[in-house]
């Protein structure tokens, strides 16, 4: 973790913190409502950039916390603020989408949605990538802390990113005035689960990490012909493999 994000956690503090065996037991308390609220997200995923009822489900709860919500930001994407008296501003963020991908987990709660890509094709849509975790670990942050707001001092800033997967939703949000609307963050924290690590182990890198998205189309052209006579071809499936 760099010295600047220490430092803004350190301001947001005051001398006086909760003990750490506190926020343990006030999130064993808080985990079967979250739970439930992952189970629900992960049965409803939505695709990039058709994320309506994620955020409308989220923004009440962030409303009853205490934040100014903002929704349909960049589209489909919601901020909530807390002032918090004087301090540094910061930022948490987590993502909304889901893939185009099937479920095959026999989970009970398990996706069965079927959505329509914007070309028209239909889809099955799976949280796949773990952003159901992300937006249940984002309330349960939310609620511990402003439970916790005697503790700390400054502004909290919390995103709800749409479409992570197809790199539009940060811009999106970014074209649609989020430094500008809202207090601008010193210190962004993004979550991501990671399967490369044991479970119960947080690993923190400074700066940036996994955010590189890349779209590639190529065009591979191809001569065909008979069968029987493959040496006067040029399959594009062997070239577009080479």
């Amino acid at each position: 973790m760099r010295l600047p994000a220490l430092l803004a956690l350190a301001a947001m503090t005051l001398p006086a913190p909760a003990t750490a065996a506190a926020l343990s037991d006030a999130i064993h308390a808080d985990m079967p409502e979250l739970i439930a609220l992952y189970r629900d997200l992960h049965a409803h995923p939505e695709l990039s950039m058709q994320e309506i009822r994620t955020p409308a489900l989220l923004a009440p709860q962030m409303r009853k916390l205490g934040f100014e919500v903002t929704e349909k930001v960049g589209k489909t994407g919601a901020v909530a603020v807390m002032k918090n008296g004087p301090g540094p501003v910061l930022m948490i963020r987590a993502d909304m989408d889901a893939l185009p991908v099937k479920e095959q987990t026999g989970l009970p709660f398990a996706s069965t949605v079927i959505s329509k890509s914007r070309d028209g094709t239909s889809t099955p849509v799976m949280h796949a990538c773990g952003h159901d975790t992300h937006l249940a670990s984002f309330i349960g942050t939310a609620r511990r802390l402003a439970a916790m707001k005697s503790q700390w001092s400054g502004t909290l800033v919390m995103i709800l990113q749409s479409g992570e997967e197809t790199g539009e939703g940060a811009k999106a949000m970014l074209d649609d005035g989020l430094y500008a609307r809202f207090p601008k963050p010193g210190t962004v924290f993004a979550f991501h689960d990671s399967a490369s690590l044991p479970a119960g182990v947080v690993g923190v890198t400074p700066g940036y990490t996994t955010a590189n998205v890349d779209n590639v189309d190529i065009l591979v052209r191809g001569v065909g012909g008979h069968g029987a006579n493959p040496q006067t071809t040029k399959d594009p499936i062997v070239l577009a493999s080479s």
